[in-house]
């Protein structure tokens, strides 16, 4: 490897080393981890284990609301819209967002 290809993998070696840096100062993890005695995940599997609950809670929310739209625009004409609307009030009705509490959020 001559001198200019090992100067370029240098800098690029800095350059990714140093967005790494920044990247975690950004985005801190906690470094320190407990499992209490009894409990199956630790505590920062259990604080992923509950984003991941939310998001997925999120998703199907959204999809199951936005699905019947695009199954109904591709089949049919805008024109037919108004009467099938009604249909999606009791959508928002149904899902159950609550806080960590479990209240329910009140609704948008």
């Amino acid at each position: 490897m001559n001198a200019s290809l090992r100067q370029v993998a240098a800098e690029s070696i800095e350059k990714t080393q140093a967005e790494y840096k920044q990247a975690s100062r950004n985005n801190p993890v906690p470094t320190i981890d407990w499992r209490q005695e009894g409990e199956a995940f630790s505590s920062i599997q259990q604080l992923y284990l509950h984003v991941y609950e939310k998001l997925a809670m999120g998703n199907t929310t959204l999809f199951l609301d936005v699905f019947a739209l695009h199954a109904f625009y591709k089949g049919g004409p805008a024109a037919q819209q108004p009467p099938v609307l009604h249909h999606r009030h009791p959508v928002r009705r149904r899902a159950s967002c609550r806080t960590d509490s479990g209240k329910p959020l009140p609704p948008p």
